[in-house]
């Protein structure tokens, strides 16, 4: 399968199928993955424009809070906005949501079922490459990251995926004791886990939160499940990303009630913060590095 001429929401896009799911990807904007759909039921998974034409990608230094929020996209090398924080690049400010989301990246490849892409970024300078393939009802994403600096610097990946939480329940398992809330920046507080997340029970209207998994609670899977009985399970490499956080918004940033499961490779959210704590992933020259994210749809246990 090639580049739809015919766009989505008046952009181009690639369009993977399974039996059981179809994808929508949009190169141009970040990589996003516009579309999650389970095709035996024609349930949405992920949130949706609020526009009918997306137009043109955002311009550099947009803010991510002041575009429309939907999809997948990819965050890189911070989330929150920080100056960079080594002296090998002095100056250099990160832009929020990173670097990844609203430039075009590179198509490699692209069938019925799979495709690749890939992007390069400058200060710092690396590239990621991204591969999605269909296997049932099973999405999997293989990530690698490669410096192309000739120094060892900091870097922080996070995945932003924005579910579509309407009537669904969030459970984590193993199921931890507490989270720790990082809603106001550098100030974390910890909360209890009682069963599972509600967007409506969790959250005040018109706000959101931004909780994380304590560094080192160990984390198989997050199911998304519906009122119907419907789910998503999410699971990811807990190696090279041993951090988990969960976004939670309740019309702040969104329409309808949205969790977003957002693996990570620093903890927590900005990059000078998680070299301070000393939970900043170092890449050295030339290293490349590896992990794996897969989504499975399917139906509540």
């Amino acid at each position: 399968m090639s580049l739809a001429q015919v766009g989505w929401h008046g952009v181009d896009a690639l369009v993977l199928e399974s039996p059981s799911i179809r994808v929508v990807v949009l190169p141009g904007l970040g990589a996003r993955v516009a579309s999650l759909v389970d095709r035996r039921t024609g349930k949405e998974w992920l949130q949706q424009p609020r526009s009918g034409s997306l137009g043109p990608a955002p311009a550099a230094g947009t803010r991510f809070v002041d575009t429309d929020h939907f999809g997948w996209d990819e965050m890189f090398p911070t989330v929150d906005p920080c100056p960079f924080p080594d002296e090998a690049l002095p100056g250099v400010e990160l832009c929020d949501h990173g670097a990844l989301w609203a430039v075009p990246w590179e198509v490699l490849d692209a069938s019925a079922e799979a495709c690749t892409l890939r992007v390069e970024t400058e200060l710092p300078d690396f590239s990621l490459t991204r591969r999605l393939a269909l296997r049932g009802a099973v999405l999997r994403a293989e990530y690698e990251l490669v410096s192309r600096s000739d120094r060892t610097l900091p870097t922080l990946w996070a995945a932003h995926p924005q579910f579509d939480a309407v009537g669904a329940r969030l459970r984590i398992e193993p199921s931890p004791r507490s989270l720790v809330d990082v809603t106001a920046g550098d100030v974390a507080v910890e909360v209890p886990y009682v069963g599972g997340l509600e967007v409506p029970r969790d959250v005040t209207s018109g706000g959101d939160a931004m909780l994380y998994l304590p560094p080192g609670e160990p984390f198989e899977r997050a199911v998304l499940e519906t009122g119907d009985g419907q789910s998503l399970t999410w699971s990811n490499d807990t190696e090279t990303c041993p951090y988990l956080g969960l976004w939670l918004d309740r019309g702040r940033h969104t329409t309808g009630e949205v969790v977003a499961i957002e693996p990570s490779t620093s903890y927590y959210d900005a990059l000078d913060r998680a070299v301070r704590l000393g939970r900043a992933r170092h890449v050295g020259p030339g290293e490349a590095v590896t992990w794996w994210v897969e989504v499975e749809l399917g139906r509540a246990r």
